[in-house]
């Protein structure tokens, strides 16, 4: 009908609810037991078909925040590292702190997604009270796996940290080392100066 094709999904399942419901009046009207039945069945199906539409139209909803964040969230970290890059340089340790920071969102964000989705399969597909148990074993086991990654990335994160300091480190102390060589050639061997770069650069070795 016309009606029926301008209609919204919400409307039309309505519509559907009660035809369903007129055609079982009609044809149990002198079996009220079984009408009562079906009316309960044709109810549970249309609150659950309406719950199953309203759900996913929140996750396309919320697929579609999630994207424009992440769109807008890689742009402003692009332009960040990029400012970085072009004060500090590319082999800085602020431009790899950066780096890394915005590497382990990413990662985080990754798996929080896929996290989500995991609980709303399980959820979908264990939906039904006698699937009830089965569910909640599911849905924790997904939850430590999910705290067992997000840790590992920290993890992870922790360590690379402390390699590019200690790796500043290391390059500071050779550049120093070299500039106190270098001063040393310039210096009398015998003088006091002489023998104060050599502690330096000896300390440094």
């Amino acid at each position: 009908s016309v009606i029926r094709e301008y209609a919204t999904k919400e409307e039309r399942l309505l519509n559907d609810y009660n035809e369903s419901k007129k055609e079982i009046e009609k044809g149990f009207v002198n079996d009220p037991a079984n009408r009562d039945k079906y009316l309960k069945k044709a109810k549970d199906t249309y609150e659950k078909e309406l719950a199953a539409y309203r759900s996913a139209q929140k996750d396309k909803l919320e697929s579609y925040q999630r994207d424009f964040a992440d769109k807008l969230y890689s742009a402003n970290s692009s332009i960040g590292l990029s400012n970085v890059r072009s004060i500090y340089g590319e082999n800085s340790l602020k431009y790899k702190s950066a780096s890394l920071s915005a590497d382990l969102y990413n990662k985080q964000r990754s798996e929080q997604q896929s996290y989500d989705n995991d609980v709303k399969g399980i959820n979908k597909d264990y939906d039904t009270p006698e699937l009830a148990n089965e569910r909640y074993a599911l849905l924790e086991q997904a939850k430590q796996a999910h705290i067992a990654r997000m840790h590992q990335m920290d993890v992870e994160y922790s360590e690379a940290s402390k390699s590019l300091v200690l790796q500043q480190r290391d390059m500071q102390i050779q550049a120093f080392s070299g500039l106190t060589g270098s001063l040393m050639g310039l210096v009398d061997q015998c003088s006091s100066a002489y023998a104060a770069l050599f502690a330096v650069q000896k300390s440094l070795n």
